[in-house]
């Protein structure tokens, strides 16, 4: 017989010991003791009662024998549950996935239900938690070493899971989970729905661990869209606000928040009945994060009915307020005018949302609308819809820069011996956004003037459209002159008509005093 060293009897003793030590530590901390109390007389006769089966395993100390809140047993249910959070608890299963002593938690999956859609916790001495899903938290880590599993994406506009928290001793939070998409619009008019809240990251372990990052929110819903129909458009939806980050342990750092959700796109315009077009809905308003979320694009603008110009472009949504704003939303296109009428005007750019360090670039504004060609004899085309004004820039330490104005339309070509539409006049720059001294935001640049509509034999094209002009610069200091817009390019006809001319730059805003100074 082979004998035992005196390193293999050590070790194993010691192995021996840690398991059942942690077992003993980890029954006293998940379980509350029960109050002591006189012990009864004992009555020296068989009552004739079958003891439970499980009597030596799962019932040890109990004041009752069939109360498992007050048992105390070295694997008491107390002590077991904390393993097992959706269920796939199995006491054969001591070691590898799910077990409960030593093992990574199970991820839940899809077509879960409830509380299905939780992670596992992991196993008493090491395991990291699973993932959560469908909006489910994540699953906890072990008690001594182990993270735990991230959240999952909400669903359906619903927040999404937090984050399952470190083990005891050592481990990080898991990170929560985004924030569920808007449902679309789907009754006329109807605006889409906001986006979930991210899910709060999970705590780091009590001694060592750092905390699970806040999840991104959701992006909000689509508006209501029925472009080649009648019926009124909708408004995007507003994103999700970001998830805050889990708490760190004592020598851990604390996680960050999430980003905000995007706002949703506003829904198409519908054609014009007996009238202008109709005009695209608005893009929604973007969360609240690190980063803000960025606005939702406005929807198109309808077409124009027979004799009617198109309709406006909705316009962008705000940007997300955050450490950095959020980008404002592009705004829509105009709709296309009918034959011989003027395409609609561009949607607005959206503000940038505002933030702590620095504020958020402005949208960029909506394209102006295509002119309505009329190919008839001596006819002339239509003229390019405006293009949109560019979005303010948000506030800030540093002010955010406005956005480019929209570029003025494509004007409609006329017919023989006739005139090409004029193009649309570019958007205007948008405004800078208000910084401290020295830093306010540059001025948007002005949108292109719009190319002037062709014409067949023996007519005139037409005249391109004026540049728009550049946006201010934003208060707080001396804002950078936005650019002109470029001229226009000439229609192709027999004169060759000369495109008209950009627009001058906008003018720098002036610096305001410092704060402090003397009147």
């Amino acid at each position: 017989m082979t004998g035992i060293t005196a390193r293999q009897f050590l070790t194993a003793g010691m192995g021996s010991a840690a398991v059942v030590g942690a077992g003993l530590l980890s029954a006293g901390l998940l379980d509350d003791p029960a109050v002591a109390t006189a012990a009864p007389e004992v009555a020296l006769m068989s009552n004739e009662a079958a003891l439970p089966t499980d009597w030596w395993l799962l019932h040890g100390g109990q004041r009752d024998g069939n109360d498992p809140a007050n048992s105390n047993a070295l694997f008491g249910p107390a002590a077991l549950a904390a393993t097992s959070a959706n269920g796939n608890f199995n006491i054969f299963r001591v070691i590898g996935p799910g077990g409960w002593l030593i093992g990574d938690g199970i991820d839940a999956v899809a077509g879960c239900e409830g509380a299905a859609c939780n992670g596992g916790n992991a196993g008493l001495l090491f395991g990291n938690g699973g993932k959560g899903f469908a909006g489910g938290h994540g699953g906890n880590g072990a008690l001594y070493f182990g993270n735990g599993g991230d959240g999952g994406q909400g669903v359906n506009g619903g927040e999404g899971g937090r984050g399952g928290n470190g083990g005891l001793f050592f481990g990080n939070g898991g990170n929560g989970g985004q924030g569920g998409t808007g449902v679309n619009g789907t009754e006329p008019g109807e605006d889409g729905q906001a986006g979930g809240k991210g899910g709060a990251g999970g705590t780091g372990g009590f001694f060592f661990g750092s905390g699970g990052a806040g999840g991104k929110g959701g992006t909000g819903g689509d508006g209501y869209s029925d472009p080649l129909g009648e019926l009124e458009a909708g408004d995007g939806g507003d994103g999700g606000d970001a998830g805050e980050g889990g708490a760190g342990g004592l020598f851990g750092k604390a996680g960050p928040d999430g980003n905000g959700g995007d706002g949703g796109d506003g829904g198409d315009g519908p054609q014009g009945v007996d009238g202008v077009g109709g005009d695209g809905g608005d893009g929604g308003t973007g969360g609240a994060g690190v980063i803000g979320g960025t606005g939702g694009d406005g929807g198109l603008g309808g077409l124009g009915d027979d004799g009617f110009g198109g309709g406006q472009g909705g316009d962008g949504g705000t940007g997300g307020e955050g450490d950095v704003g959020g980008k404002g939303g592009s705004g829509g296109i105009g709709g296309a005018g009918s034959e011989g009428f003027e395409g609609g005007q561009g949607g607005s750019g959206g503000d940038g949302g505002d933030g702590e360090s620095a504020g958020g670039q402005g949208g960029i504004g909506g394209l102006g609308g295509f002119g309505g060609q009329d190919l008839d004899d001596n006819a002339t085309g239509g003229a390019g819809g405006e293009g949109g004004e560019g979005g303010a820039g948000g506030e800030g330490d540093v002010g955010g820069a406005g956005g480019e104005g929209g570029n003025g339309g494509l004007g409609g070509d006329g017919g023989q011996n006739g005139t090409g539409g004029e193009g649309g006049t570019g958007g205007a720059g948008g405004l800078g956004g208000t910084g401290s001294p020295g830093e306010g935001g540059v001025g948007g640049e002005g949108g292109d003037g719009g190319t002037g509509g062709d014409s067949l034999e023996g007519g005139t094209g037409g005249d391109g459209g004026a540049g728009g002009g550049g946006g201010t610069g934003g208060f707080g200091g001396s804002g950078d002159v936005g650019e002109p817009g470029e001229p226009g390019d000439e229609g192709d006809d027999n004169d060759g008509t000369q495109g008209g001319q950009g627009g001058d730059g906008g003018t720098g805003g002036a610096g305001a005093d410092a704060a402090g100074a003397a009147d």
